[in-house]
């Protein structure tokens, strides 16, 4: 707290320096006795939206590095896939080379028909390999479908939660602000009539300003508990 607000505060217990005006000086005894608290509130807010920004920077973060392990994992299995395909493909290939090279003299029709048995077996395999890489990426694209969709949800759900939060400590802020402003109000007009004495007047102040501080304790603490 800096001296002009320190020296202000101290100004209410003084009957000499508390004069009973209306306007611009309620404002400023408005001020000083509930500045703090105003202030330390719209601090807690600033503080409570950048937690929300954090946190939804924390979820997309978390979306982005579940998208990109699902996405390896799917890439090392295709590419092991492909490579299982590969190899098979080529022994297949050799045993068919072998396999022409060794019957082609003596056994040419049982050759051809062996050549047809091979590649039968070949389109098999590729139809096989392609089918479970197929299976294989569908898997892995709804799991990444799911797990989006429940970050988002959460994300969406915790947004709508603190924005809630927010709109309702905001309406109470003006509601309070409101009801206080009515009261010095009633009581500056009260005052005038009664002719208080500006001791008087420093006293009811310093009351209403604990009163207020005693008020808003638990209003802080809900605060400081998001």
């Amino acid at each position: 707290m800096s001296k002009k607000e320190e020296s202000a505060q101290e100004q209410p217990t003084s009957p000499s320096t508390v004069p009973v005006k209306s306007g611009n000086d309620l404002e400023n005894i408005r001020d000083i006795l509930f500045g703090n608290q105003a202030r330390a509130t719209e601090t807690r807010l600033g503080e409570l939206e950048t937690r929300a920004e954090a946190m939804r920077q924390d979820l997309l973060n978390e979306i982005n590095v579940q998208t990109s392990s699902v996405n390896d994992r799917l890439s090392k299995k295709i590419g092991d896939g492909r490579k299982e395909f590969d190899s098979r493909l080529q022994r297949l290939d050799e045993q068919q080379t072998t396999l022409v090279n060794n019957t082609r003299d003596a056994l040419s029709t049982q050759q051809s028909q062996q050549t047809k048995k091979l590649s039968a077996e070949i389109e098999q395999n590729r139809q096989a390999l392609s089918d479970e890489v197929e299976r294989i990426t569908a898997d892995f694209q709804q799991q990444i479908s799911e797990t989006r969709k429940t970050l988002q949800d959460g994300l969406n759900r915790l947004q709508t939660e603190l924005s809630e939060r927010l709109l309702s400590l905001q309406s109470d802020m003006h509601r309070r602000d409101n009801d206080l402003r009515q009261e010095l109000l009633t009581m500056t007009a009260w005052l005038d009539d009664k002719k208080a004495t500006r001791l008087d007047l420093g006293e009811m102040l310093i009351e209403m300003g604990q009163q207020l501080q005693n008020n808003n304790q638990p209003e802080a603490a809900d605060l400081d508990s998001e």
